[in-house]
């Protein structure tokens, strides 16, 4: 009797643990600022970056990122992306359909500044159709010409460079 129990433990105490640790730690962008997932996958899929407050300054789909002292810039391929019968697609399907959209808004954060929120907006017609929050310090959503201007203009350095941004 004894042994059954302890046995029983044994695998409810594994069972719990690997629950616990099943889910993916967030990468620390530096300042407060993290890259969060969901799930059990450290795929773009389910990648937001948080700020130092717990706020979503990016959501979903972060599919690429770097990021200094300074700043952090990141491509966002928005999972919510208009897509054709959506509704009647199941997980795997729609992230299929996902991976065929070559549509990208880029982000600049500048850690350096207040990351105050300043309100909730939608986004444009030329973006997605979600609504998001605003903050001080985060720049974007932004088409790839308007990333490279604002880039210039906070004085991101030249060494910050997103393997995914292949245009060069």
């Amino acid at each position: 009797m004894k042994k059954s129990v302890f046995f029983l433990l044994v695998i409810l105490s594994i069972m719990l643990y690997s629950c616990i640790k099943g889910s993916l730690s967030d990468l620390d962008l530096g300042g407060g600022y993290r890259l969060s997932f969901t799930g059990h996958s450290r795929d773009a899929y389910n990648s937001d970056i948080i700020g130092p407050k717990g706020g979503l300054l990016v959501h979903s789909t972060v599919i690429d990122y770097v990021y200094d002292t300074t700043f952090i810039i990141a491509i966002q391929r928005p999972w919510n992306y208009p897509i054709p019968n959506r509704h009647t697609l199941n997980y795997n399907e729609l992230r299929k359909e996902i991976d065929k959209v070559t549509f990208r808004q880029y982000w600049i954060i500048n850690k350096m500044e207040e990351c105050k929120f300043l309100g909730n907006t939608r986004y444009t017609k030329d973006d997605t159709i979600s609504p998001r929050a605003i903050y001080s310090n985060v720049y974007g959503p932004f088409q790839r010409e308007e990333y490279l201007l604002k880039r210039k203009e906070l004085g991101v350095p030249d060494s910050l460079v997103l393997k995914k941004d292949t245009i060069r």
